[in-house]
């Protein structure tokens, strides 16, 4: 099989060279401005007309459809004319040359959301600015927006936000989202102008535009991903828990990573092939050439790699990554080829574009399904016994000040428990924790709590968990938040 198969795969791997000699010399030229609606039909709730001054430049950006509405007043700060929108700050500046009296203001600075630079991706076709590669389905936009003259410079990679469904990126002067459910894939612009004008804005944006600038996930996994860059390890599958061997877990569709303890210096790959039904095969003789190398080498058996193959692993985290060869390079499905390796395996699509043609197979998924959602049925039926905590609260956001309500419904194999009393543990925005009991649950399983007023700025997320202790002494705990935010 072996025999048939690399001969095929030298060759789309030539045709692939090929391919990016030439795309390399067919620059895209100059993208067309956006243009768009300057205001809508109906002004929102909390939101202004657009001033006189900044409505040309407000339509050559998009308008209403791409920055959202006017959230203020116009402004007067230090010579300079201001406007908030939705998604950023307008600037007029009389004193600047005529090309830049008009810009917008660099928002993120005050958001302290900006990421150590990465290295220059190998794949050919990314745009790669100021240390940070701006995600794929951004670039259009990006381009749109007149690239780094108003959108600003990436500060941070492109990362995976499983609490909002998107994905999402910080440049200096607008956010870019995308949401995981979106058919059509459009990429929006985050809520910047609302979160930085606060307290003297009352518009309510949609809750999935609201900027998080806390990463999604915590160290090392944070500073692994954006090492590696979200198409490498897709979409983030889980939040962090402890596997059975007691290590920090997360699973993401390509790969499952895993450290020591939150705050460990690195984060490393689970070793899921074998663990998903992909078994090792037997290593034997290999000949090595000018598009094959011969691992783990030294003249032992070993497994044939293609060179293509092992230039990309030794750009995307080596062999520490992704573990030692496991298999052969096989068919897996129609047009594509895989090579599976200790902890990862690749797949080479010849249908695939440019930037798409190799990347890791979407082994996560598999490991979710098969390991990690029996681990976790076998420690609940252990510990719980179908115990459930239903967590309801009254508002997904509260103003600033305001107390929020927590109604909590507890039930065994569906029947509501009576006389059981939740403890929830409350982290405030400085990092302190509060412990709060409910009354016993009543006849109904219900019991409601009333959480004290929190000062916080908009956006702040305030989390929270509620846990209940089940058999055999394990307490079972569901972690849940909401939002501040200064209702109009």
């Amino acid at each position: 099989m072996t025999d048939k198969i690399l001969p095929k795969l030298k060759q789309a791997l030539f045709i692939a060279a090929l391919s990016i000699l030439i795309t390399s010399c067919n620059l895209p030229g100059n993208p067309a401005a956006p243009g768009g609606s300057s205001s809508p039909s109906n002004t929102p709730p909390g939101a202004y007309p657009v001033d006189p001054i900044f409505e040309e430049f407000y339509a050559y950006l998009g308008g209403f459809e791409t920055l959202g509405p006017a959230i203020s007043p116009l402004q007067h700060s230090a010579g300079q004319v201001q406007q908030f929108v939705q998604s950023g700050l307008m600037v007029y500046d009389p004193q600047s040359t005529p090309s830049d009296r008009y810009r917008l203001a660099p928002l993120a600075s005050g958001f302290e959301v900006a990421e150590a630079p990465v290295p220059e991706p190998p794949e050919p076709g990314l745009r790669y600015i100021s240390g940070h590669t701006i995600y794929p389905a951004f670039l259009p936009l990006y381009e749109a927006l007149d690239g780094a003259r108003y959108a600003g410079r990436p500060l941070t990679e492109a990362r995976h936000n499983p609490e909002k469904r998107r994905v999402e990126q910080y440049f200096e002067n607008l956010g870019f989202y995308l949401l995981d459910d979106d058919p059509n894939g459009k990429p929006h612009l985050l809520a910047y102008g609302v979160l930085a004008c606060d307290y003297d804005c009352r518009y309510r944006p949609r809750l999935e535009a609201i900027p998080e600038t806390a990463p999604p996930l915590p160290e090392p996994f944070a500073s692994q991903v954006s090492m590696l860059g979200l198409p490498f390890v897709g979409l983030t599958l889980s939040e962090p828990y402890k596997a059975p061997d007691g290590k920090l877990e997360v699973i993401f569709e390509n790969v499952v990573l895993a450290a020591d303890y939150e705050g460990a210096s690195r984060a490393f790959a689970r070793p899921i092939v074998e663990m998903v039904g992909i078994p090792a095969q037997p290593m034997g003789e290999c000949h090595e050439d000018e598009l094959t190398a011969c691992l783990p080498g030294d003249g032992r058996p070993g497994h044939a790699v293609p060179v293509y193959f092992r230039d990309y692993i030794l750009q995307h985290g080596g062999w520490d990554l992704f573990g030692t060869p496991a298999t052969e390079v096989f068919l897996a499905e129609d047009n594509v080829f895989r090579q599976c390796f200790t902890n990862l395996c690749l797949d080479f699509d010849l249908s695939g574009s440019d930037q798409e043609r190799l990347r890791p197979a979407a082994l996560g998924k598999m490991y979710k399904e098969q390991v990690y959602e029996r681990f976790r049925r076998d420690e609940f039926e252990e510990g719980y016994q179908d115990l459930r905590i239903h967590i309801t609260e009254k508002q997904a956001m509260v103003a600033s000040g305001q107390p929020q309500e927590i109604q909590v419904l507890v039930t065994e194999q569906d029947m509501p428990l009576a006389n059981r009393e939740p403890l929830l543990t409350l982290t405030l925005p400085d990092g302190r924790t509060e412990n709060h009991n409910f009354p016993p649950s009543d006849s109904r399983g219900m019991t409601s709590l009333t959480l004290p007023p929190i000062e916080a700025p908009n956006g702040t997320l305030i989390p929270y968990e509620v846990c209940l202790t089940g058999v055999y002494g394990k307490t079972f705990c569901i972690g849940e938040n909401y939002l501040i935010w200064n209702l109009p």
